[in-house]
């Protein structure tokens, strides 16, 4: 059962990634839900609005496309890397 024992040994890693990603966004998504909230009807809350929807609607393979694009490209590229980020 070798494939058993590879997926046991990964399963750790896997569950504080998801985890932490999970409480990431729930506190995330709280903030700025309150934030919204106590401020309706200002460009605050448009903004946060507006946010929340745009990225609600893009797919998630487009934005590990463009991420792992970026990481190449500065892999690839030193130079044209942007400095401070």
């Amino acid at each position: 059962m070798p494939v058993l024992e590879l997926i046991l040994d990964r399963l750790p890693a896997t569950l504080f990634l998801t985890l932490t990603a999970f409480g990431m966004s729930l506190l995330l998504g709280i903030v700025f839900g309150l934030a919204a909230a106590a401020r309706q009807g200002r460009w605050s809350d448009t903004m946060i609005t507006t946010m929340a929807l745009l990225f609600y609607a893009t797919p998630l393979f487009w934005v590990a496309l463009n991420l792992i694009g970026e990481g190449l490209n500065d892999a690839l590229n030193p130079r044209l890397a942007r400095k401070g980020r």
